[in-house]
């Protein structure tokens, strides 16, 4: 009886090890040569000097479809990392991103993620239909965008030069105003 305990534990104790190392693979990603590592990702800054290039992320759009974010370079994409439940600033930041859309439509490309882990495709279909978003809206896929930028509240926003390299950082809603001057400064 002795034995068949011990045999016990050491499964459940393999099966702990084994959840872990799952679990760690779900969170790492691919940062390429573009770990931060000691640089210091400031918010409300310009990160060019920090020449962070985004690594070519795929991410699960609510259509069903896997993006490829380099597949959006040439243009400025402003990433919206948010929630999908009751979140009144994910809503009020939609507001201002349709305003900043309505001006921009052609010359940027806007990306709400979900930062929900357990959000589905439907899920996020359906958030995109609920609330008449006319860009893309998708899963922050293993959490990439999240984990690169020690995300811990939503909205947070990131803009992506045309050429691919990480250029801003904000935390909080932030109106259409202020990111198009943010995006007029950055394009000079």
């Amino acid at each position: 009886m002795d034995s068949v305990k011990g045999i016990i534990a050491a499964v459940v104790l393999l099966l702990g090890v084994l959840g872990l190392i799952i679990g760690a693979t779900f969170l790492t990603y691919d940062q390429g040569t573009n770990d931060p590592g000691s640089k210091t990702i400031q918010e409300n800054t310009d990160l060019r000097q920090l020449e962070l290039v985004a690594p070519n992320w795929n991410l699960l759009m609510s259509d069903d479809e896997i993006l490829e974010l380099h597949s959006l370079r040439g243009k400025f994409v402003v990433v919206d990392l948010m929630q999908t439940g009751v979140c009144v600033p994910c809503q009020m930041q939609t507001t201002h991103l349709k305003t900043l859309y309505d001006g921009y439509e052609n010359r940027i490309e806007i990306l709400s993620l979900s930062l929900v882990l357990s959000d589905t495709v439907s899920r996020i279909a359906s958030y995109k239909e609920e609330n008449s978003i006319p860009w893309k809206v998708g899963l922050d896929t293993s959490g990439v965008f999240g984990s690169y930028f020690n995300a811990r509240s939503v909205p947070t926003l990131i803009i992506i030069d045309g050429e691919g390299y990480f250029r801003w950082l904000h935390v909080g809603i932030w109106s259409s105003d202020d990111i198009s001057s943010t995006l007029s400064a950055l394009e000079r």
